[in-house]
Formats: C-alpha cells, sequence, structure tokens
C-alpha cells in the first residue's frame, strides 16, 4: 500500500484552484496579483531607463566606442551564461528565468546601487574624512551594496 500525500487544494477569490504541495518555482512570469510583480518591472524599467540614458550619453560622445564595448561584454557574459546553464544537468531553469536574472543584475541592481552607494560616500566623508572617502569610498559600499541588491533580485 502506497501513501500519498493527499493534494491540499483550496480556493481564490477568483475561483482558481491553488495547488499548496506544487514544487517551488513552477508558476510563471506574468503574475498580475502579486505586488513583486510590478515591483520587479517597476525596478527593471527604471534601471533600463537610467542605463540606456548613460548609454545614450556616452553614444553621443563616442559611438564606436560604445557600440564596441557593448559587443564585447555581452560575448564576454555569453560563457558564463553557458557554464550556468550547465551547472543544472537534472533541473533545467527557463531561459526566461536566466534573462530576468541578467536583467535585473544589470539594470535594477545597478539602478538602486547609484544612489546608495552616493550616500554611503557622503556619510563616509562626513563621518570619518574627506581623505577616507576619497581613498576608500570608490571601493567598499559599491562592491557591498551591488552584491546585496544582486542577491535580492
Amino acid at each position: 500500500m502506497t501513501h500519498e500525500p493527499r493534494t491540499v487544494r483550496h480556493r481564490l477569490g477568483s475561483g482558481s484552484l491553488i495547488d499548496e504541495h506544487a514544487p517551488l518555482g513552477v508558476d510563471g512570469f506574468f503574475q498580475p496579483r502579486r505586488a513583486a510583480f510590478w515591483l520587479f518591472l517597476f525596478f527593471l524599467a527604471n534601471g533600463a531607463f537610467s542605463m540606456m540614458s548613460n548609454f545614450y550619453a556616452g553614444y553621443r560622445v563616442v559611438p564606436t566606442a560604445v557600440v564596441l564595448a557593448t559587443l564585447v561584454w555581452a560575448l564576454y557574459a555569453l560563457p558564463f551564461l553557458l557554464f550556468f546553464r550547465s551547472l543544472d544537468l537534472f533541473e533545467q531553469h527557463p531561459p526566461l528565468g536566466f534573462a530576468m536574472a541578467f536583467a535585473w543584475g544589470g539594470f535594477a541592481a545597478c539602478y538602486l546601487a547609484i544612489p546608495v552607494n552616493t550616500a554611503v560616500q557622503s556619510l563616509s566623508s562626513k563621518l570619518v574624512g574627506p581623505q577616507f572617502a576619497k581613498e576608500w569610498g570608490p571601493r567598499w559600499p559599491v562592491r557591498s551594496t551591488r552584491r546585496l541588491l544582486r542577491s535580492l533580485g
């Protein structure tokens, strides 16, 4: 006699059934009823706008360098993407998940890290001194806030 766990289902307000024993991460990306979906899209759109405006400002000055740098960085990211894709041999993640992770790290996390880094550098200048902020300002807050924000995504 095999004992299968009973599936618990309950109804939402719209009448759809939710399986509480379903594996995590099987929901699709498009979930307009969840606030996290809209928050993700908000930060992604703001980050994309911020990065594209920065790229456009650089493109107006040195267009060849911006195009070449974008191409080189895309080629540089490709082996990492293939390596991460090959790590999960038994459970392949969908390509949309990888695209969302790269978009969060490239757009949203950078967009959120810029004002945080400026504020931390300003505080370190006021609390410790301007020489400390000049030497250590670009080093420690940039890496810590960027890593924290990337891992939150």
